[in-house]
């Protein structure tokens, strides 16, 4: 007995073995067979392949175990064993001699890689002109948060097909150009002439707007204008229904003719367009002062045929009454061979007007109507050429206003009798004329139809015959064998029996495809869209093409443990779940047009949901069929988040793609321990009590353990066990195993946790390795997933069984403060808490996981907003500068080990921009001319660097130690906290800068004096000196004492009332600017080159500063005689002039002055005093203007 594709055996009678084999190095099919017990190895495999040639060249595997070659003629197998062939192409011989398998030994691993991947071969053949077929090939182990649908492409059996939203720019899935497709959805899309483009391809049923097979053209019929249309449907043959103008039924319309053919063997020329035609529109106006005017056809002309239109129409008015009369215009046409000398008269075949209208070449034009007039005339040429028409009016021109007789030639048209669709293979087209005149206001681009493709078509017994199918089953062989496929295939070539098997899982669940493939497509492209429209995906085995179902399995055809398979890897995909997918599809309850439904997930609706992600139902049409496959994909996201890859020796030969398979296996902590069977403990009647295992299993007290074993026929026994603490070698069953249903000696088994000792997989692919090796992609497979669409989606179960979870995390620092700042856009700085751990062991895949709450909070830990994570630091954002926080951290680790447990930091404050910037460290003066180059090095702070400032001033003492911030004036201009150089005017003395941050906090002060520059010198021409009198013009400043200072800015006598004084100090305020004028003007008597540098003694003085209000201890202070922080500030100006200043001069501008060079004769200064800050005011004792020479 021999049973192909693996099919299990229900029984296995006594005294036989199972052989399972490959007999053949280029085929992939497997056999199996039921033997009797007796033969050795040798005997076993010459009855499966009698040829001697290649059992030259084959493996033998006994339970699991390699035979080595020399070995099979004295091993025989036992009752139950099982015997695993397999025959591969192996290297030719030495001596220079060659082998045929070795020669084609690559070829082997192709046709094998076929049954894995995506085929080649004849996809050079091409449904609609496609291009052929990309690949794509991804590696690697990781873990990745990204959208579900985007995990679906690696993660399960059938990827979707989703066009990019919210345009068709590309395909997920396929490398099909949708954005090519005129008619994706119906909405927009026009009968367009669109030569060299794809002949559609009609799958299923779809409403269609089809291309143009040859341009529509008009023609005058009596007095109405018609039109011609000739549309392509596809290929052939096609039922075509329900045909309309836009929305419109076609027989809502008067005067149409309708010539269909549906695309057969045989069909006839279309009678209504036989001919290909060539249609010039124009406006020539017909003057009989213009004479004659001229146009040519195509090369090709057989007919020709030319409109004359009264567009005003043609009569004559009475000027008495307005009675309307006939009116007669006279024109002339001829036409000649390009080239030929002589003009003809044409013989026309089809005319608007009466015979006895036409003399020779002349044609009278009479009526009486006051709308356009058309008239129309064809007539035949004697040979296939290019020819001048010319056309000129012969009645004189008419001026008066109560004669309407303009008239134009509209159009030429060229007529060349041969079919214009001339295509190899049979085509479904319409052809309509309809009447265009009253009824249509444009050209016909909409002309659609209700389409619906013949193909074999499956009975559901045993039987395909012809007929309308959208069954995915049956256009799937379709596409293979139909007439678009230049490379068709044959029966030979089709896996019949998967596609029956297909057609029937899709009939009774609904399952249909319904497109116009109009753009470039290769064969396997389609058929992937079939296929994911069906809940399948191609396959191709032994050279046949057939699918493989996504569908739910309850007999496993492998078990794999660590004793059977090596090189485990598991890749988890950490996925953004959708709250609903929106499933972009074209309604056919809605005219095809393009729609959307929103599958939402399990707990959330329109009030709640917030997450989306879009697939095209590339191929629905059925909203039922798409909601259901919304449902399927979110179970996908949700119970398919891993991959398992490792890999297998023969024992890959019994599974094939999309296979459910068990597994055990410790780097899933999916059950405890995996093993074989040493011995069985049975009862008197046989029954199988326990067994004896060749590992050791542990049992805990208070839990419930249960094995899985693997028989030799691949059968699954699941049996729970008594509990018996500690290590054991034997295990005893709650209830015993029938003695005919008994496991043997070597079968393998899986040890857990009840209900976690296996974990079911669906096979996504099988790789072929060298030895004849494989490596199998398995995904979790959960009977869940077919019934998403009527109940809930469950959480996944990972069936994870751990012993012991990771370490605690250990904190070894937390920051909060200007070094934990986040630069978001604009340069904004944001608050985090940045907390250090030891890093984790590197045998871990772990990564930290924190949750945060309000100290001062009575509410429960939250998840913490993660800006960045390392093994040894996590930064949390979203927390307040000034908050107080507890935060909790954990490790976790994606390979399923138990999470660590949390680890507390309380009482966090955070810090953030609240406290001073450090000072600049390393300034330093260069001179350089009449400038002075200040540099530093760069400040550390983030809200120095984004945001701050540095301002410089200037004292006269010329040793920094006695010069203070309180004692000084600004110089130059402020930097920017990120710079690291200024440019300030020289002037001997100190420079004096301080650092602010964002926030306007101040840091101490740098001092630099010029001792550390070369200040040149220069003759002293005079020194102009305002104190200690200040005699020149206040204004809200004032001089009592010799001091220069703002005056107040109101007097006791404007006070209400002395006893609600409560500062005597600081009532009634002070100026917050002033201008003092110096006394006198400067003049040199001619005009000089001079260096102008101030010279002023500041101090900068709180008005209500009193010790007692000092935040800080005394030994604290920075400044004794003033403020180090008061806003106040001095500026000298000057203005000059090259006239006499005494006379009528001419000032220039007021500048800043603090060290300058000026070439004038007459200056005039002033000084500008300011406060931002009326609790603070600037004294200034000594005002000098230094005045030297250059030469």
């Amino acid at each position: 007995m021999v049973v192909n594709n693996l099919s299990l055996m229900e029984s296995i009678p006594d005294n036989n073995i199972r052989v399972t084999s490959s007999p053949h190095p280029f085929k992939i099919a497997k056999n199996q067979e039921l033997l009797q017990v007796g033969m050795s190895l040798q005997q076993v495999f010459e009855i499966i392949q009698p040829d001697e040639y290649l059992r030259a060249f084959a493996n033998i595997c006994l339970n699991d175990e390699y035979i080595d070659r020399e070995k099979w003629e004295r091993t025989f197998p036992q009752q139950y064993d099982i015997v695993v062939i397999n025959v591969v192409p192996m290297g030719g011989g030495g001596g220079g001699g060659k082998n045929i398998l070795r020669t084609v030994s690559m070829l082997a691993v192709t046709v094998v890689a076929f049954a894995f991947g995506q085929p080649s071969g004849f996809l050079a053949g091409k449904i609609a002109l496609g291009l052929g077929v990309t690949t794509a090939t991804a590696a690697g182990i990781a873990t990745a948060a990204i959208g579900g649908i985007s995990m679906l492409a690696v993660n399960t059996l059938v990827a979707p097909q989703r066009v990019s939203s919210p345009g068709l720019a590309s395909l997920t899935g396929t490398s099909a150009s949708f954005s090519e497709s005129p008619t994706l959805f119906i909405e927009g899309a026009r009968n367009s002439f669109r030569p060299f483009s794809p002949v559609p391809v009609v799958l299923g049923f779809h409403k269609h707007v089809g291309p143009l097979g040859a341009k529509v053209f008009t023609e005058i019929v009596g007095d109405d204008q018609h039109l011609t249309v000739y549309v392509i449907w596809g290929y052939g043959r096609l039922d075509i229904s329900d045909l309309k103008i836009g929305t419109t039924p076609i027989a809502n319309f008067d005067d149409v003719q309708i010539e269909t053919k549906e695309g057969v063997s045989g069909d006839s020329d279309m009678s209504l367009y036989p001919d290909s035609v060539t249609e010039n529109n124009f406006a020539i106006e017909l003057f009989q002062v213009d004479s004659w005017s001229t146009r040519n056809t195509t090369i090709e002309a057989d007919e020709i045929s030319v409109d004359i239109v009264f567009f005003s129409g043609l009569a004559a008015f009475s000027p008495n009454d307005g009675t309307r009369d006939t009116f007669t215009v006279t024109l002339e046409i001829e036409y000649r061979k390009v080239g030929d000398v002589s003009w003809l008269t044409p013989t026309f075949t089809a005319k608007s007007v009466a015979d006895s209208a036409i003399v020779g070449s002349a044609i009278s034009f009479t009526d009486a109507s006051k709308r356009a007039v058309r008239f129309g005339f064809r007539w035949a040429v004697s040979e296939q050429a290019e020819y001048e028409v010319r056309i000129r009016r012969t009645t004189a021109d008419e001026p008066a206003t109560t004669i309407f007789d303009e008239a134009t030639w509209t159009t030429l048209r060229s007529i060349k009798n041969v079919d214009p669709v001339a295509f190899t293979h049979p085509l479904a087209k319409t052809v309509i004329k309809i009447k265009a005149t009253d009824q249509l206001n444009r050209i016909v681009d909409d002309l659609n139809a209700t389409v619906k493709s013949y193909a074999l078509d499956f009975d559901g017994v045993d039987t395909w015959a012809e007929g309308i199918t959208n069954n995915p089953a049956s256009l799937f062989r379709h596409v293979l064998q139909g007439v678009a496929n230049e490379g068709a295939v044959a029966d030979s070539r089709i896996d019949l029996v998967s596609l029956e098997a297909w057609w029937t899982f899709c009939n009774t669940n609904s399952l249909k495809f319904n497109m116009v493939r109009d753009f470039k497509s290769s064969v396997y492209e389609t058929l992937s869209d079939i296929a994911a429209a069906g809940r399948a995906t191609v396959a191709q085995v032994d050279g046949k093409w057939g699918v493989v179902i996504d569908q739910d399995s309850s007999i496993p055809t492998q078990h794999f443990t660590p004793r059977n398979s090596w090189g485990f890897e598991a890749e988890k995909t950490f996925v953004d779940v959708p709250h609903g997918l929106r499933m972009r599809f074209a309604n056919e309850l809605k005219e095809y047009k393009s729609d959307e439904i929103i599958v939402y997930d399990d707990g959330y609706s329109i009030s709640n949901a917030t997450l989306f992600e879009q697939v095209d139902a590339i191929g629905m049409t059925d909203s039922d069929q798409v909601w259901k496959q919304g449902r399927f994909f979110l179970a996908e996201i949700r119970l398919r988040p891993e991959t398992w890859t490792f890999n297998v020796d023969f024992e890959h030969i019994v599974s094939s793609r999309g296979d459910m398979v068990k597994i055990t296996h410790d780097v899933l902590l999916v059950g405890l321990k995996s093993g074989r069977i040493k011995a069985l403990q049975t009862d008197a009647n046989g029954d199988v009590t326990g067994f004896t295992s060749d590992e050791v299993l542990t049992m805990e007290a208070a839990k419930s353990y249960g094995v899985s074993i693997r028989t030799f026929d691949d059968k699954g026994l699941e049996k729970t066990i008594t509990l018996n603490v500690g290590d054991q070698t034997t295990i005893v069953f709650d209830t015993v195993i029938a003695k005919a249903d008994a496991p043997l000696k070597g079968d393998l088994f899986g040890f857990g946790l009840v209900g976690s000792e296996t974990i079911k997989g669906k096979i996504l692919t099988i790789e072929p390795q060298s030895d004849f090796t494989a490596r199998l992609v398995v995904t979790p497979l959960s009977s869940a997933i077919y019934s998403a669409d009527t109940g809930t989606i469950p959480a996944f179960d990972s069936k994870v069984t751990s012993t012991s979870g990771l370490p605690d995390v250990n904190i070894t620092n937390t920051r909060t403060d200007e070094s934990a700042l986040l630069i978001g856009s604009g340069d904004t700085l944001t608050p985090t808490i940045a907390i250090e751990v030891t890093p984790i062991a590197d045998k871990f895949n772990a990564t930290l996981n924190a949750q945060i709450k309000l100290t001062a909070s009575t509410s429960d830990y939250r998840p913490a907003t993660i800006s960045s994570v390392t093994n040894n630091e996590i930064v949390i954002s979203d927390v307040e500068q000034g908050s107080t926080y507890d935060v909790r951290l954990q490790w976790t680790d994606p390979s399923f080990l138990l999470n660590g447990d949390f680890s507390n930091s309380n009482g966090i404050l955070v810090i953030g921009q609240t406290t001073a910037p450090d000072p600049l460290s390393n300034m330093t003066i260069q001179a350089f001319g009449g400038s002075a180059l200040i540099s530093w090095d760069t400040p550390p702070a983030l809200d120095v660097k984004f945001g701050g400032t540095v301002v410089f001033r200037h004292s006269h003492e010329t040793d920094s130690a006695n010069a203070s911030w309180s004692e000084s004036v600004t110089i130059g201009t402020t930097a920017k906290g990120s710079a690291l150089i200024a440019q300030m005017p020289l002037k001997p003395g100190t420079y004096l800068a301080r650092v602010f941050d964002k926030g306007g906090r101040p840091s101490t002060v740098t001092k630099i004096d010029t001792k550390q520059a070369s200040v040149l010198t220069y003759a002293n021409v005079d020194t102009v000196v305002e104190e200690t009198a200040f005699s020149g013009t206040h204004t809200n400043t004032t001089a009592p004492d010799g001091i220069l200072k703002l005056a107040a800015a109101g007097l006791m006598d404007t006070w209400a009332d002395v006893d609600l004084v409560v500062d005597w100090d600081s009532e009634g305020g002070m100026a917050t600017s002033g201008t003092y004028d110096f006394a006198a003007n400067l003049d040199l008597t001619t005009v000089k080159k001079v260096r102008l540098t101030t010279n002023l003694n500041v101090v900068i003085t709180g008005l209500i500063d009193q010790m007692d209000s000092w935040p800080d201890g005394v030994d604290d202070r920075e400044d004794w005689d003033g403020s180090t922080t008061g806003a106040a500030d001095a500026q000298v100006q000057v203005r000059v002039t090259d006239d006499d200043p005494a006379a009528s001069p001419t000032w220039s501008a007021w500048n800043d002055l603090d060290a300058a060079e000026y070439t004038a004769r007459g200056f005039d200064f002033r000084i500008q005093l300011t406060t931002a800050d009326t609790s603070f005011n600037i004294l200034i004792s000594k005002l000098q203007i230094i005045v030297e020479e250059i030469t």
